[in-house]
């Protein structure tokens, strides 16, 4: 099913209500047309270009990864080079502090960089 959107800065159309019976609705531009609308109005309304296709963006969900940090400058801190790296699956080893064992910004930097 084709989804349609105003796109004059308005017009009436016959559609029909919650009790399936034919009202007159007035529609602001950028506004969806609904899927009840009169069959006539619709192709009349398209014609004219007052009606278009409307081109719906796909919503973001939550299950959504999201996007991947970028890679950091040479001189950033460690912390922006270990969350780089652990996007281009470094193992928790090597992203723990210097400290503990894990690698330097340096050497993230030296083998997530390239």
């Amino acid at each position: 099913m084709t989804t349609h959107m105003v796109a004059a800065p308005y017009v009436t159309l016959r559609v029909l209500d919650d009790n399936g019976q034919p009202v007159l609705r007035g529609f602001h531009e950028g506004a969806l047309v609904p899927a009840s609308v009169n069959d006539e109005d619709l192709a009349r309304h398209l014609r004219k270009g007052m009606i278009t296709e409307a081109r719906l963006e796909p919503v973001a969900t939550e299950s959504e990864e999201p996007p991947a940090p970028s890679k950091p400058n040479g001189g950033d801190s460690r912390a922006k080079w270990a969350d780089y790296a652990r996007s281009k699956g470094a193992p928790d080893s090597e992203l723990a502090a210097p400290e503990d064992g894990g690698l330097t910004r340096d050497q993230l930097r030296d083998k997530y960089g390239s």
